[in-house]
Formats: C-alpha cells, sequence, structure tokens
C-alpha cells in the first residue's frame, strides 16, 4: 500500500505543569490524567476527530479541517473547567503523509513548537491556521498575540487565541527567548557603565553603534546587552557576523541572521530582510561593521525606518554615519577590571597558574603592560601557564611579538596584536597610510 497524503487540521493538547503535578500527587496523578484523557476525547469526539498519539499527558487529533480542530480546542477548555489541571491546546493546519511509520509532515512538528509557547487554559492558532478560517468560526472569538519566533521555525509567527466568544482571553504566551548569539563561556568583566547606557538608550534609539579599535571589547559587549535586551522580546536576538564579508554579502548575512535556514535567496535581498522584520522587535547585532560601512549603513537605515521595534546594535571601528544612530565608545579597562579579567583568564586555562600569578608582586606591572585591552588579555592569559610572571613582564615589552594564543575558533585577526594592527592598516586608504608612515 502506497503512501497517502492528506491536509488536515491538528490539535495538540498537553497539562500544564504535569512533572511538578506528578511529583506532588504520586498515585493520585492517574486517577486526574484518566478523567483529563476522557474529558480530552469526548470533546474531540463530538467534532469527528481522529485520535493519532498519546504520550503522557500528550494528546494529538486530526481533523478533517482546522474549524473542528479548533472549536473542539475550545469546547475542550470549557469542558475541563471542574477539573484541577490547567490545559494547553495548539492549533495548525497542513500536509501528512501516511506511511507505514505513521503520519509524517512537517505540520506536526511546527504544531508541538506552537504548543510549546502556550500557557494553561489557552488555545492557540498557527497563521496557516487563522488564513483558512476567514469566515471565522461560530461561537469562538479571536484575538491577536502579535509576532514571535517558535524554536526551529524559520519565521517569525503570528499567533493568535481562540476563545469562547464573551470570555477574555489569556493572552500572555509562555517564551522562552530565541537567540542565536555566540555562547560566552569566559566571564564578562567591566564595561558596567556602557553596558547600562546601552540598555537605557534601547528604549528610545533603535541604532546604537559601539565603536573603539580593534581588540578593544566590542563585540562582547554588544552580545552581553543584546543578550539582556531579547530576554523581554518574542523576537530574541540574533547577530550577524561580518567580518569575512564583503560589501555585495551583507544582505545575505543579515538575511540569514534573521532568517535561519533560508535556503535559498531571494531577488531582493533587502526587501526580504525588512518583509521578516515587520513587525519583529527582535535584537539585531551587525558585528564588525568598518569594512563595509556603506552596505551596512544602507541595511541598517532601511530596518530603523521601517521596523521601529527592532533594536540594531552595530559594532565598528567607525560610525555608521546613520540618521538617529547613538554612538558608544567602548574604552580600555580600569586596572582593577584588567587584573581581574587576566586572573579569570588564566583561571580558565590553566588553575595552577592562577595561583601563582595572583600572588606575584608582578601582577600590577603585567596588567600595566596590557593597557585595558581585552585581546591583549586574551593572548597574555594563554601563555601564564609556560611563563613566569617576570617573562611575561618581559614579554610584553615586546607586544607585538606575544605568540598567538587565541583559540583555534577564534578569528584570525585575533591571534595576536599585529594581526589586529595589519587589519586597521588594510582598512586605511592611501592616504592615511602615507599620513601614518610619516608620524
Amino acid at each position: 500500500m502506497g503512501a497517502r497524503t492528506a491536509t488536515v487540521g491538528v490539535l495538540m493538547t498537553d497539562i500544564e505543569g504535569s512533572t511538578v503535578m506528578l511529583r506532588e500527587q504520586g498515585r493520585g496523578y492517574a486517577e486526574i490524567l484518566e478523567r483529563h484523557h476522557e474529558q480530552v476525547r469526548n470533546a474531540v469526539a463530538f467534532h469527528e476527530g481522529t485520535e493519532l498519539t498519546n504520550a503522557g499527558d500528550g494528546l494529538t487529533f486530526l481533523f478533517p479541517a482546522a474549524e473542528a480542530a479548533v472549536a473542539a480546542g475550545v469546547e475542550l477548555q470549557s469542558r475541563l473547567e471542574p477539573v484541577p489541571v490547567r490545559v494547553r491546546c495548539a492549533v495548525h493546519v497542513g500536509t501528512i503523509v501516511t506511511t507505514t511509520a505513521g503520519p509524517v509532515g512537517l505540520v506536526l512538528h511546527e504544531c508541538a513548537r506552537l504548543l510549546a509557547v502556550a500557557s494553561g487554559s489557552q488555545v492557540l492558532m498557527s497563521p496557516a491556521a487563522r488564513a483558512v478560517l476567514g469566515h471565522g468560526v461560530d461561537g469562538v472569538e479571536f484575538h491577536s498575540l502579535g509576532r514571535c519566533r517558535l524554536r526551529d521555525v524559520a519565521d517569525l509567527w503570528d499567533v493568535v487565541e481562540a476563545v469562547a466568544a464573551g470570555r477574555p482571553p489569556v493572552g500572555a504566551l509562555h517564551l522562552v527567548t530565541w537567540t542565536t548569539l555566540p555562547p560566552t563561556p569566559t566571564s564578562f568583566v567591566g564595561r558596567a557603565a556602557e553596558h547600562e547606557r546601552i540598555l537605557q538608550s534601547s528604549e528610545t534609539r533603535r541604532l546604537i553603534t559601539l565603536t573603539g579599535p580593534g581588540g578593544i571589547g566590542k563585540t562582547r559587549l554588544a552580545i552581553e546587552a543584546a543578550r539582556v535586551l531579547a530576554v523581554n522580546r518574542r523576537g530574541g536576538a540574533t547577530m550577524a557576523e561580518l567580518a569575512a564579508v564583503s560589501e555585495h554579502g551583507v544582505l545575505g548575512a543579515v538575511l540569514r541572521a534573521v532568517r535561519p535556514g533560508i535556503d535559498a535567496a531571494p531577488a531582493d535581498v533587502a526587501a526580504a530582510v525588512i518583509e521578516v522584520l515587520a513587525g519583529s522587535d527582535v535584537v539585531l547585532v551587525l558585528d564588525n561593521c568598518e569594512h563595509v560601512l556603506a552596505a551596512v549603513a544602507e541595511i541598517a537605515e532601511q530596518i530603523t525606518r521601517r521596523c521601529p521595534t527592532v533594536v540594531v546594535l552595530a559594532t565598528s571601528r567607525q560610525a555608521l554615519d546613520v540618521p538617529g544612530e547613538l554612538l558608544v565608545a567602548v574604552p580600555v579597562l580600569d586596572q582593577t577590571a584588567t587584573v581581574q579579567m587576566l586572573l579569570d583568564r588564566v583561571a580558565d586555562i590553566d588553575p595552577a597558574a592562577f595561583s601563582d600569578l595572583a600572588q606575584s608582586p608582578q601582577l600590577a606591572a603585567i596588567a600595566r603592560r596590557l593597557e585595558g585591552i581585552p585581546l591583549a588579555v586574551e593572548l597574555t592569559a594563554a601563555h601564564a601557564g609556560s611563563c613566569t610572571a617576570t617573562e611575561l613582564v618581559e614579554l610584553l615589552g615586546r607586544p607585538l611579538q606575544v605568540p598567538a594564543g587565541a583559540g583555534r575558533q577564534s578569528e584570525p585577526r585575533h591571534h595576536s596584536m599585529r594581526a589586529t594592527l595589519d587589519r586597521s592598516w588594510a582598512l586605511l586608504g592611501d592616504t592615511e597610510r602615507a599620513v601614518l608612515q610619516h608620524v
């Protein structure tokens, strides 16, 4: 028998807080679960739903149409009122393929992602389900909850809550912050004033550019600020790494950041970026903009003008020169923060070397030689296990000769101070190089 394809409405349900309930109720949970399943099945049967799976407290049903799935979910919430549980429901519509292994389809996975953001006593609808119900459902009201990003789903979804007519919506979504920001396994030291300024300024400014020389810590500060800002945003935070792209590659990098998993670039990439971000409140980090200023400035201006709830954090050695741009200069670390960062990094790499360095009378001298530059701290920490404190002081007297000590996953421009200067030199025009050579 060959595989059969059909378009169906999907209703998924589960119990909010079921794990905690099981722990608290013990054997009594089985009775609660049995009563719950019975009432769910009765509501679904009235609307001719077919049970697909039963896993723990979760149930999945298929319907010939989305209208029946929504009606079943809303009726279910009414039927369950006397039961001491709060049930979450999600409705989606799409295509499934019936195989010997059972029904298969992206609609099932996406519906599960939608269910994950539902709150108890809530029925959520996907954009696809709402689209096919343009005429509505008798006795049911729809309430828009705005756009949010679901786990493993590329596009932002316009989520709708379905409630019985005359009843208030639950409203709140159970959102987990979505982010594609790179992990930061090391401690974040200093920068309290700049960090706070970014957070406060983001309430009124939509483009904030962190400026400063190479190795000063612009990227890390942007990531830490974006991570905090993302907590209360449905769109979360994402980052476009531009260090290795050309002017022509900027738009593609930004599109991949805001729409992960895109297979092919559309004809008008800029329009696609704006379409994804329209109505979104994502925090977008544009990292390492100095060599592609014109292209970054153009798309940044479009975003800030047409997507008023998006916050853009850019890192660059120069301003983007876009209307409304706020510049935050990233300074060197003070002596205390330099010492703290050095000790933290050495402790991460070699705890034995940390103990020796922390007690060394040369520690202050080493910190002074580092001049508050985070990249210099990182490079020096990598050698703390193979050099005495005195040898480190001598080595830092020849900063451009400090051998590469950055991790293998770091950018080549961060492998040494000389590499950072080489990148800066490459960004200079002929006139600027001539002037510098005569200084």
